[in-house]
């Protein structure tokens, strides 16, 4: 068993600020910006609201429901509700369920995939348990395929009334090596970023291994600061998108005018925080010596260097103990320059990649089927099924990839028969769509069959 202790109130990043005069119209600027070593804590027993899309277009489910597992790992002393949602919304494994007793039932969970995508009625159930919920912690996290009904819009969605106030995580998962990104450009962001939570772009192996566990560790707590911006310090600092918890900013300068104060601000996840430093002596005190420690002393002329030589307490080219004449510097022979350390830079060099996402559907290929035959005997099927005078049936219903996500209408004629309707409504909803004809993300159909 692993036990960390962490110091409470720890601010999201530590600032720093020298502006120290040199001469007329110069001044040195050192400014340092530091993210916590670890951001924000995960809620302990706090509710969560696990939906997951048990849909047939969702081909990535194996590796969706990873997520939820290596997610749930990491939410100590967790209630639990997981919530499937395919046409109609259920609770699998029972309600409010201890963490560890819902992670146990998950590992036995074999998904059914089914036909429909009502993620909004799933929304809608979750917020409805969460606003009765007493715990004071409430999450929701959502991996769905995004693959929904034309009446389901993204801006619709949008407007989703959350009355829980419980953080939203909304999420695609693919297949592929462990990685999470949150995309704010997604059209179907604006639900979740209403509730300080986000819209992730997620991939993942079917079986949890243990950079997932660590990847997703970031649905629990924020472990990023994005949408960085540093206001006050001069054009030459170009500050970076994001800065992972730990890492730090460091930015030297020489500019015309004093810089007494940075504002630095961003999100941690869709929370807005905001942060001001000041200029003050010490870190002018430091900022001096730690230029000795850096080649930017040699921009400067001697009087500069010898001022901050003597405002820093520095030995330096410039000054020193050493017993010799004035005006003469210390040698340097046999020391070789090139190799020096340095420890200079105007801001944090880093690279980072993303795994690109690709959705593949990986299933075996069946013979070619007529798509248009194949679905004027289905409903034909159905109107025989479903006993009625009429001569005449037509329907129309959509589908996503394999998946029969809506029906329309169900019309008999010349004289209708809501009896008979219903039935053939219920046929169209079980379907089983072959993945060789079907595989659109989205289609609409509309079949008209007589006898």
């Amino acid at each position: 068993m692993l036990v960390e202790l962490r110091p409470r109130g720890v601010a999201v990043i530590e600032s720093g600020l020298a502006s120290v005069w040199l001469a007329k119209d110069r001044y040195l600027v050192r400014a340092t910006f530091s993210a916590a070593p670890h951001l924000k804590e995960a809620p302990a027993q706090a509710h969560v609201g696990v939906l997951f899309d048990s849909s047939k277009s969702n081909h990535s489910a194996e590796a969706g429901f990873a997520t939820v597992r290596a997610y749930l790992g990491h939410m100590p002393g967790a209630t639990i509700d997981f919530l499937t949602f395919d046409r109609e919304v259920r609770w699998p494994l029972g309600l409010k369920l201890p963490v560890a007793r819902a992670l146990a039932k998950l590992a036995a969970f074999e998904i059914d995939l089914r036909n429909g995508s009502r993620l909004d009625d799933a929304l809608r159930r979750a917020d409805a348990i969460l606003q009765a919920s007493p715990a004071s912690v409430r999450r929701v996290v959502m991996v769905t395929d995004m693959l929904a009904r034309t009446e389901l819009t993204a801006e619709l969605l949008g407007k989703l009334e959350w009355k829980s106030g419980a953080v939203l995580h909304l999420a695609t998962v693919a297949e592929g090596p462990a990685a999470l990104n949150r995309d704010d450009s997604s059209k179907w962001s604006t639900l979740p970023r209403r509730t300080g939570g986000l819209f992730w772009q997620g991939s993942t192996a079917a079986l949890t291994d243990n950079a997932a566990r660590t990847v997703y560790k970031g649905w629990a707590r924020p472990k990023r600061i994005d949408k960085l911006v540093v206001e006050g310090l001069d054009a030459s600092f170009d500050a970076p998108a994001s800065l992972d918890e730990g890492e730090a900013l460091t930015h030297f300068a020489v500019v015309e005018t004093p810089t007494p104060r940075a504002v630095v601000s961003g999100e941690l996840w869709s929370a807005p925080f905001r942060a001001s430093v000041v200029s003050d002596s010490a870190s002018g005190k430091l900022a001096a010596a730690l230029t000795f420690g850096s080649d930017f002393w040699s921009t400067l002329s001697e009087p500069e260097q010898r001022r901050l030589a003597m405002l820093g307490g520095v030995v330096s080219p410039v000054t020193s103990y050493l017993a010799i004449e004035p005006g003469v510097r210390p040698s340097i022979e046999g020391l070789n320059r090139e190799n020096e350390p340095r420890g200079f830079g105007d801001g944090v060099g880093r690279t980072a990649s993303f795994y690109g996402q690709s959705c593949v559907t990986c299933h075996a290929a069946r013979a070619a089927v007529d798509k248009r035959a194949w679905l004027d005997r289905q409903v034909l099927e159905a109107m025989r099924a479903c006993p009625s005078s009429a001569r005449e049936l037509r329907v129309t219903f959509e589908s996503t990839l394999d998946e029969v996500v809506d029906v329309g209408e169900v019309v008999f004629s010349p004289k209708r028969d809501a009896r008979a309707e219903a039935c053939v409504r219920e046929g169209l909803w079980s379907l089983d769509l072959p993945e060789s004809a079907f595989d659109a993300k989205f289609e609409a159909h509309s079949v008209t069959v007589r006898r």
